[in-house]
């Protein structure tokens, strides 16, 4: 049998979860009646400005809807991420229209944000998939891109050079860009 739990947690730290199995009938092998996951819990804070923000989740959400993500800034306006492998651009707008229903590390999205007053985002989740007591670490995220424009998002909670965090695709690209006080700029190109 299987058991499939999901939870969410507001605070970083780090997190034991154990499951034990029990029962009435006799169990002539007691070592596979426990298991455990460690989670190292983690949150960032951003500042979105009014106007258009370019953003990227740095950490896995431990609930990746976007109503989740953004839906307590009540200035969003407006959520857009493209999907390169279709060509398409998905959006989502308060309180929950759209076809942008989930916003996933690895993506970047523009976020607009109405009014003059800036606002912050808490992201909280964790740098890699969850470490099962008795398995083989995860591996680390590995997203893929398409020939033409991509909207990537940069995956982790320390600052890396564009060649370090590119190196998987290294001679593939010839520009970069990035956005920032409203302007975009060249980071390679």
């Amino acid at each position: 049998a299987s058991l499939v739990y999901t939870g969410n947690s507001n605070t970083s730290n780090k997190i034991v979860n154990t499951a034990t199995v029990t029962s009435a009938e006799a169990d002539g092998i007691l070592d596979n009646n426990t298991a455990s996951v460690e989670l190292n819990v983690v949150s960032m804070q951003f500042t979105l400005k009014p106007g258009w923000n370019l953003f990227s989740l740095p950490l896995v959400p431990g609930n990746s809807s976007t109503v989740s993500v953004v839906g307590g800034i009540t200035q969003v306006a407006y959520v857009y991420g493209y999907d390169a492998e279709t060509g398409t651009w998905l959006w989502w707008s308060p309180p929950n229209t759209g076809t942008l229903t989930n916003m996933t590390d690895g993506w970047g999205y523009w976020i607009y944000l109405t009014g003059s007053i800036n606002k912050n985002i808490t992201i909280t989740g964790t740098e890699l998939p969850p470490v099962i007591a008795g398995s083989q670490p995860p591996v680390p995220p590995s997203y893929d891109v398409f020939v033409g424009w991509n909207l990537l998002g940069f995956k982790s909670t320390t600052a890396k050079v564009e060649n370090v965090y590119l190196a998987g695709i290294a001679g593939e690209y010839t520009k970069i860009y990035g956005y920032a006080d409203g302007a975009y700029f060249n980071v390679v190109g």
